[in-house]
């Protein structure tokens, strides 16, 4: 069964209410596809974006899939990197 679908049954409302109890610091998605999905819209750019829910903010990296092996670019993830390591002014 194709992820994106799992994705898609549980829903970005069901995702919503496991950050309302987790409240988790951030959320990364693996590829831009999870978040136009959670989204619900056609684009979606890499990096921290400028919607906070709740407390958490969200970052869209690349995909770590092999098949998006050709554009992976490891620069992306410095910003999460630094902020999960605390240094919130990279984000």
């Amino acid at each position: 069964m194709d992820r994106a679908i799992i994705f898609e049954e549980a829903g970005p409302d069901g995702l919503r209410a496991k950050f309302d109890r987790f409240r988790p610091r951030v959320l990364c998605f693996n590829g831009k596809r999870a978040a136009k999905a959670y989204y619900r819209r056609a684009e979606a750019c890499y990096g921290f974006q400028q919607e906070i829910i709740g407390a958490t903010r969200i970052f869209v990296a690349p995909s770590t899939s092999g098949v998006a092996a050709a554009s992976w670019d490891p620069s992306i993830w410095k910003d999460l990197a630094d902020f999960s390591r605390g240094n919130q002014a990279a984000a």
